[in-house]
């Protein structure tokens, strides 16, 4: 697999950990620049999110912040392994690390 560039991709959780916030509601709308990767995403339990990290071959590192639907706000950081599905859609398996504690979440790019 070649380097996956995440410029314009939308992308949903499809399995969450039970201590995570994101769900299948939450959409990621990406933007790269080079190595660079920014994401904004809201919905479900998130009122508003942003993560900012960096692409380097098959891994995605981030940290991000979001403000759920009561106001709170928490921060953490992911390492994720980059997927091509069958079908040349995109899936992170995102290792996740914030205050509740870790978990993964499966994210993949919507058809």
């Amino acid at each position: 697999m070649g380097i996956i560039n995440f410029q314009n991709r939308h992308m949903t959780a499809v399995k969450t950990a039970p201590n995570g916030i994101v769900n299948q509601n939450t959409v990621f709308v990406f933007q790269q620049f080079g190595e660079r990767v920014l994401a904004s995403y809201a919905g479900g339990k998130v009122k508003r999110g942003m993560l900012v990290g960096r692409v380097d071959h098959n891994n995605l590192s981030f940290s991000y912040a979001q403000e759920d639907l009561e106001g709170k706000v928490t921060g953490g950081t992911s390492d994720c392994d980059i997927r091509l599905l069958t079908d040349g859609r995109v899936q992170l398996l995102e290792y996740f690390d914030w205050p509740g504690g870790k978990g993964l979440n499966i994210i993949e790019e919507s058809p």
